[in-house]
């Protein structure tokens, strides 16, 4: 067996009987455990249960109740192997599946955002490669009113029209809204189930959606399990993941016992704007009080109606994340302290670019761990230099646009405006090639990783020698 079916024996809740699968937190610390004694979680299932104890402790390690418990449940779920494999077919009857994360086809974008909280193992049903697309989040209450479904089903033609799918997390309210429109609209859709995934497919629309290839659901829960909301609260943060951007239309909250404001979409808003990933849009509607919190308190990022240009600017530019500073204040850069920024976005990029004699360069900036080498050395330095400009250190896509805009001469033809969606490295460089011009690299609707690799690759080549 390798990995990836040592993995679902040991934390995938089918087949469950006297010993509790392992949770993703567990599990990790089983890895870490197996790595110290250089033990490959493969062979697991070739250790005789007496011998187990000596891949997990120092043979001169007393055990003690909990250590012999833990063996007992290593060795009890090993042994479903062959029972397990009905539920699978039972699964397998509603096209649901299980992908882990040893498997080549896990979401990169949990791995990548989440690292030891990304779900060890997930249920999906529908194609995966779905989420090599770009995705706009949409998240809020389960209670709404025509306004609120007017504004999501507004926002959706806008994401059709800048080539994003959509997703969110199914439920009633805000989530299902956006996710029908998407679906009505042809778009590639992505929701993430807190449980009752058969009860989703059931549905035919999303039925249908799947069998075309245009939609995915995945949860971390059993499908077979009705809606948890202990689930609702943690998937939030995969919606988030996922998205390249998202948007609050609705939050609301409520006090518990101790005064804390809790809520299901709040949660996950403010979770998600203390990361290092936030990109949270929020509706700025007067009548929510607690989407003007998210705002003004917690840095959410104010968006209007989807014909405001400037919120269609903000959502569909070709920034790779929002940058989060401590107040979400406009800086004032005679007092600028740069050792609090996290990193340089392209609004702070032009005010430093155009205000450089009036920022205080005192500090050492090369200890400054959130900003990149490159853009210190812009501030610095000022230099000119534009091969120097073109490094792999400046990994903000439009910051690097700029430089080279204005250290380059570049002619833009009109037909590259145009041009559609750019899904392969080959087909870009074909392009920028005959066009010579980096348009298409930086500005078009291509995936961040790719847009990454596809200008390492080219700004390093003959382009503009």
């Amino acid at each position: 067996m390798n990995k990836s079916e040592i993995t679902k024996l040991l934390c995938s809740n089918l087949c469950v009987g006297k010993y509790k699968p392992f949770t993703t937190l567990e599990f990790n610390k089983i890895l870490i455990q197996l790595e110290k004694t250089n033990t490959p979680l493969e062979l697991l299932i070739e250790v005789e249960k007496k011998d187990l104890p000596l891949v997990f402790y120092n043979p001169s390690y007393i055990l003690k109740e909990k250590d012999l418990s833990f063996i007992e449940r290593i060795w009890g779920l090993l042994q479903r192997q062959g029972s397990i494999i009905f539920d699978y077919m039972d699964l397998e009857k509603w096209g649901i599946s299980i992908v882990t994360i040893f498997d080549e086809d896990y979401p990169k974008q949990l791995k990548e955002k989440l690292k030891d909280k990304t779900p060890v193992l997930l249920y999906y049903c529908g194609k995966l490669s779905i989420l090599e697309n770009n995705f706009i989040g949409f998240v809020g209450s389960r209670n709404i009113n025509s306004d609120d479904e007017r504004y999501t089903k507004e926002w959706i033609k806008q994401v059709k029209n800048n080539n994003y799918g959509v997703v969110s997390g199914g439920a009633s309210g805000i989530d299902s809204v956006a996710s029908f429109e998407a679906i009505k609209n042809d778009l590639y859709v992505v929701e993430f189930l807190c449980g009752a995934m058969i009860d989703r497919i059931k549905n035919k629309l999303i039925n249908k959606s799947i069998y075309e290839g245009k939609t995915l659901l995945l949860s971390e829960t059993l499908p077979y399990t009705k809606f948890e909301p202990g689930f609702a609260m943690a998937r939030n943060k995969y919606i988030y993941s996922i998205s390249s951007k998202t948007i609050v239309v609705v939050a609301t909250y409520k006090k518990n016992e101790k005064g804390i404001k809790t809520g299901g979409t709040w949660n996950g808003a403010i979770e998600n704007l203390n990361s290092k990933f936030p990109n949270t849009y929020v509706w700025n509607n007067l009548k929510y009080s607690a989407n003007t919190e998210l705002i003004n308190d917690f840095g959410g990022i104010p968006i209007n109606e989807s014909k405001d240009k400037k919120s269609i600017d903000d959502i569909f530019s070709c920034k790779e994340e929002h940058i989060y500073t401590e107040n979400n204040l406009d800086i004032d850069l005679s007092k600028m302290d740069l050792s609090k920024i996290d990193k340089i976005d392209l609004e702070q990029a032009l005010m430093i670019e155009e205000n450089i004699n009036n920022i205080k360069t005192d500090i050492d900036l090369k200890k400054i761990d959130g900003i990149s080498h490159t853009v210190k050395e812009f501030i610095l330095s000022n230099n000119n230099n534009e091969k120097y400009f073109l490094s792999k250190d400046l990994l903000n896509i439009e910051t690097r646009y700029i430089i080279l805009n204005k250290f380059i001469n570049l002619d833009i033809p009109s037909s590259v405006k145009n041009i559609g969606h750019i899904n392969k490295i080959e087909d870009a460089k074909i392009i920028t090639k005959k066009t010579n011009s980096i348009y298409p690299l930086l500005m078009l609707n291509i995936p961040a990783k790719l847009k990454k690799e596809i200008l390492d690759l080219v700004l390093t080549i003959s382009l503009f020698d």
